[in-house]
């Protein structure tokens, strides 16, 4: 469970995508723990354009309607890690094929918090695909699904 408030950190730390982000970019992640498989869902559901910042929504699919968890982002934080993309082995990173149901990436590796590794592409929140082992069992797994880039533009 400390993994997945450690992946949810993450994401919220990460850029929307390598260009700007819009209302209505969505991504949805596929996640397997030891003994149990879901899905999360991370979305942009409005801008404001007094404080320049984003309503994000991120939920697991199938908990009860009102274990949504939303949190105001700046357009800076969502751009910031844009580096990871632009700039992969500058960055720290390494350049490798991912392939996750959503598709097939040239996605930036990056290691992160000790042996998890990160795998960012250019896609709605980075995140592709990521994974934690643990010494006993299976590891933890985050892959990208499904991601739908927005249509709104900030106002």
């Amino acid at each position: 469970m400390k993994f997945v408030f450690l992946i949810i950190a993450a994401m919220f730390s990460l850029p929307a995508l390598a260009s700007a982000p819009q209302v209505g970019d969505q991504a949805v992640y596929d996640v397997t723990t030891p003994g149990a498989t879901t899905q999360y869902v991370r979305s942009i559901i409005e801008y404001s354009s007094v404080s320049q910042s984003y309503l994000v929504d991120f939920y697991q699919v199938g908990s009860p309607q009102g274990t949504h968890s939303t949190t105001w982002l700046t357009a800076a934080a969502l751009e910031g890690n844009e580096r990871f993309i632009s700039d992969c082995t500058g960055s720290g990173g390494k350049t490798v094929p991912v392939t996750v149901p959503a598709g097939s990436f040239n996605a930036c590796e990056i290691p992160a918090d000790g042996d998890v590794i990160v795998d960012l592409a250019d896609v709605p929140f980075y995140l592709t695909h990521s994974l934690k082992p643990h010494a006993v069992g299976p590891p933890d797994e985050w892959k990208l699904h499904s991601f739908t880039r927005g249509s709104g533009m900030p106002q």
